[in-house]
């Protein structure tokens, strides 16, 4: 959570500076954003989570995002950073509903419980991922998406250890 959401914290600064973008230009990239979040959660995820699985979804979602957030820095122009930003969306979107689908099934805890900590840190990577992006963006143009996408690759190789096939778990 807090690599995708340095990117919303950081993105009119980023793009500004770099593009010289306004704010039409930011909120075109902030809309293909929430379209692709809504077309992946509304049309996408019951298809790939059929086809792929939630553990694939949740593991390819997090490299899928790392490398969104490493090509923003080699986007040129508003088309680049728009399909890129929608790629980013749809990873983050569907990654985050199959990993809540995940720990729900495989808890060994109340439900309750469970998923109101799986929240707690949601909410905390969402606090996190704002001000790390922006104490890296202090630093230079570039690093908050570097950052991000370390974080998330780094999370990728994490999860094909600790997230095992649906055949394993059950």
């Amino acid at each position: 959570t807090s690599g995708l959401h340095i990117f919303s914290n950081v993105f009119g600064l980023f793009g500004l500076t770099r593009f010289g973008f306004g704010t039409e230009e930011v909120g075109v990239v902030y809309m293909a954003l929430g379209l692709m979040s809504m077309v992946s959660v509304g049309l996408l995820i019951g298809p790939a989570t059929k086809l792929f699985g939630n553990e694939k979804i949740v593991k390819y979602g997090f490299l899928a995002g790392g490398a969104s957030l490493g090509l923003i820095l080699l986007a040129s122009n508003i088309v680049s950073i728009t399909l890129i930003t929608a790629v980013l969306a749809m990873a983050a979107s569907m990654q985050s509903t199959a990993l809540i689908s995940l720990t729900s099934k495989y808890t060994s805890a109340e439900q309750g419980v469970t998923m109101g900590l799986s929240n707690s840190f949601v909410s905390l990577g969402r606090i996190i991922g704002p001000v790390l992006g922006g104490l890296l963006l202090d630093a230079h143009l570039n690093l908050p998406f570097t950052g991000g996408a370390i974080l998330l690759f780094g999370t990728f190789f994490i999860s094909l250890v600790w997230i095992k096939p649906a055949e394993a778990n059950n």
